[in-house]
């Protein structure tokens, strides 16, 4: 269909040594419908990693799973100066009692924009607002969190690119 882009990436590894087996699966998926004033879409990510002792079949404590998923909005292709908003969510999995158990969920909120139209001086500016909520505190280090954090980025040329600056 014209102007729906799909993207889908993955991998698949298997792999046996003489102490323990490995599984790795990864893939990821993104959906857009572009148009002319703006961009709109889904992605996913999504990776499992499986480490088992050869013998008994045990799942090692180094295995994962997460799953993170994005939805959002952006500016046309043919925009000179960008905007995103987007809301991704993230579940962790860590192992215990033999099986991968959910560890955080991670939420955020991203709003970025950038005035790129006058490459002399250009300005990116984005803002996060992230919730981190802890389900199992046996399976995770962090802390819960409930955050605000941005970051404003300037780089000027003058004097026809003699000068550079860059700040943030």
């Amino acid at each position: 269909n014209k102007g729906v882009l799909i993207d889908l990436d993955g991998s698949y590894l298997d792999s046996k040594s003489p102490l323990n087996s490995t599984n790795y699966l990864r893939h990821k998926a993104g959906l857009t419908k572009k148009m002319k004033w703006m961009n709109i879409g889904v992605k996913e990510n999504q990776e499992q990693n499986l480490f088992r002792e050869k013998n008994s079949d045990s799942l090692l404590l180094n295995s994962f799973r997460f799953f993170e998923w994005t939805t959002f909005i952006a500016s046309g292709d043919t925009f000179k100066n960008k905007y995103e908003l987007s809301y991704k969510q993230r579940t962790d999995y860590a192992t215990k009692n033999n099986g991968l158990k959910r560890s955080a969920v991670a939420e955020n909120i991203n709003f970025s924009i950038g005035l790129l139209k006058n490459t002399n001086h250009v300005l990116n500016i984005t803002t996060t607002y992230r919730v981190l909520r802890i389900t199992d505190t046996f399976l995770s280090y962090q802390k819960p969190d409930n955050s605000l954090v941005g970051r404003t980025e300037y780089n000027a040329r003058l004097a026809k690119g003699v000068i550079l600056c860059n700040t943030f």
